[in-house]
């Protein structure tokens, strides 16, 4: 039934003697987007912008969120060029307005500017128009225009129009980004992603290049370089032979993020004398100073000045701010370093700190693997630095205070990770960078192959990948990032195993001196990670992502 009404709300689109409303045809293409009828939303929509051109040049206020919503509804279907096209569109309807009405409407009067529910009303003499308005991708947006009574006049043109150019030059460089991420994941198709970040990156400049890098509207085209920049450089560190490209394109990150550090420092700095508050503008680029001062950390530990990362953590995630999705990204960075300098002790605290704020920050399959990384850390380390683990371990001691061995602290770290991944679905879920579904994923598999040497039937680490219930780990990260497959991980032949190189490397019936027990036990655990690896996008056996 529900796609016979998409089916019969169309017809009455096309048999329409008059473009109809917008709200209508936005309600249309809404609902039909969400059952994956994305070309019923974008053939309603089109009919509308046609009917629309047809207008008065400065009375067809919604055309230009209508064609923000087409591209915005292309690129979810990963139709980036169209989106592109449309988002260029916008723009250019952007243009055309400022051109009709330079001489038809006069400059700005004593005007009312009003805020309620996420509705801006504009009122200037006898003409009032209302602009709805929401957020999505953390940038403000213009749902439609609504000209209650009167005419158009400046002021309310001039938001509007401000609002859909600088939405628009910003998604047409997120839409080059996606579809280089898109392409880096296919073999076919990887050799053109770097084109593609080079592109966003040449778009953003071109943006900023008659801009003041002192002025704060130039705040969110600054961001998005950073963002198209430490994702060049991310792709170029994928490949062997690219990592003097990578470390140039990770200096230019540094410096980029330092700047843009330092200018909101000095605002607030200001804001704080003067005991004032902040425009929209600077309060805008405020918010964002987590996520800069994540990939500012991400840049200096892979030019080498990893001493330098641990001094901004300090600066910038201390008190309220480590209640920040990218205060655990940050942790993990550090994390990692510690990891790979063997130094297990310092890395405790950051897991700590991961697996107990991830899951409500909504990162809940990172706070799980961190944990379990906890776990792992706890039994590497020394004898003695007995006691130093039980301080950072919640059950590193008995009813009788005394310490517990650091195996039994260790399986008890797998099971509280359990635990806290089965209790937490009621947490929202976010988008984090790619590169930490293969988190900890040696380290973990390394200590996986320890357990089933040590015993047939494997250990803690061993349980507690086995205890989640696949059903039960659905996410919304899951349907924003379908696009990681496991493929088979072997087979099993008669009384041995045939291992696919391409899915195992490191893990070798070299390691396993008992292949055939391990081949009768293991069968339920990898069945359970074939189905669980789009839930917790991580999985212990699957090699690193092909580069």
């Amino acid at each position: 039934m529900s796609a016979l009404e998409l089916e019969m709300r169309a017809r009455v689109l096309a048999v329409s003697s008059n473009s109809p409303g917008y709200k209508t045809v936005r309600e249309l293409a809404i609902k039909a987007e969400k059952q994956n009828k994305s070309m019923v939303a974008i053939n309603g929509l089109e009919y509308f912008q046609k009917g629309e051109y047809q207008v008065d040049g400065y009375e067809n206020l919604n055309l230009g969120p209508s064609l923000m919503l087409s591209g915005d509804i292309y690129r979810r279907a990963h139709l980036f060029n169209q989106a592109i096209s449309k988002y260029s569109e916008a723009i250019q309807w952007c243009g055309d307005i400022r051109l009709k009405t330079a001489s038809r409407i006069p400059p700005s009067q004593p005007n009312e500017i009003s805020s309620e529910k996420g509705i801006l009303t504009f009122s200037e003499g006898g003409n009032l128009a209302k602009v709805a308005l929401f957020e999505e991708g953390g940038i403000l947006r213009i749902e439609d225009v609504e000209l209650v009574r009167g005419r158009p006049f400046a002021k309310m043109l001039e938001f509007e129009l401000a609002t859909i150019e600088r939405n628009a030059n910003i998604l047409i460089g997120r839409a080059l980004i996606e579809d280089a991420q898109s392409k880096t994941r296919g073999e076919s198709t990887s050799g053109f992603a770097g084109k593609l970040y080079d592109k966003a990156i040449s778009h953003f400049s071109a943006l900023l290049e008659p801009m003041s890098l002192n002025n704060f509207s130039a705040m969110p085209y600054r961001l998005e370089l950073l963002r198209a920049s430490i994702e060049l450089a991310r792709y170029k560190k994928s490949f062997p032979d690219g990592y003097s490209e990578a470390e140039d394109n990770y200096a230019r990150c540094v410096s980029a993020a330092e700047s843009y550090l330092n200018m909101v420092s000095v605002t607030r700095t200001k804001i704080s004398l003067k005991d004032g508050e902040m425009s929209f503008l600077e309060a805008e680029a405020a918010e964002k100073v987590g996520e800069v001062a994540f990939v500012l950390i991400e840049a200096l530990i892979e030019i080498g000045r990893k001493g330098k990362a641990f001094e901004v953590f300090n600066i910038y995630f201390a008190g309220r701010a480590l209640e920040d999705e990218w205060a655990v990204f940050a942790m993990l960075e550090l994390a990692v370093v510690h990891i790979e300098n063997r130094d297990y002790l310092r890395a405790l605290p950051f897991l700590t700190a991961i697996s107990e704020r991830g899951a409500r920050l909504g990162v809940r399959d990172l706070a799980f693997v961190a944990g379990l990384m906890k776990g792992v850390c706890i039994r590497r380390l020394g004898s003695v630095k007995e006691r130093l683990v039980v301080a950072v371990s919640r059950k590193g001691r008995n009813l009788d205070w005394v310490p517990l061995p650091r195996s039994i602290m260790a399986n008890n770290e797998y099971g509280d990770s359990v635990e806290m991944f089965k209790s937490s679905r009621e947490y929202p879920i976010v988008r984090y960078p790619e590169k930490y579904r293969n988190i900890f994923i040696d380290e973990i598999r390394a200590e996986v192959v320890e357990e089933f040497i040590s015993s047939r039937d494997g250990g803690g680490l061993v349980d507690a990948l086995s205890a989640v219930d696949p059903d039960k780990a659905l996410g919304g990260v899951v349907a924003s990032m379908s696009e990681f497959d496991l493929d088979k991980a072997f087979e099993k032949k008669g009384d041995t195993i045939n291992y696919d190189d391409k899915q195992f490397v490191g893990f070798h019936a070299s390691l396993m001196p008992t292949a055939k027990v391990v081949a009768d036990e293991i069968d339920d655990l990898i069945g359970w990670i074939e189905g669980e690896i789009d839930n917790l996008q991580w999985n212990p056996f699957k090699e690193k992502l092909a580069k």
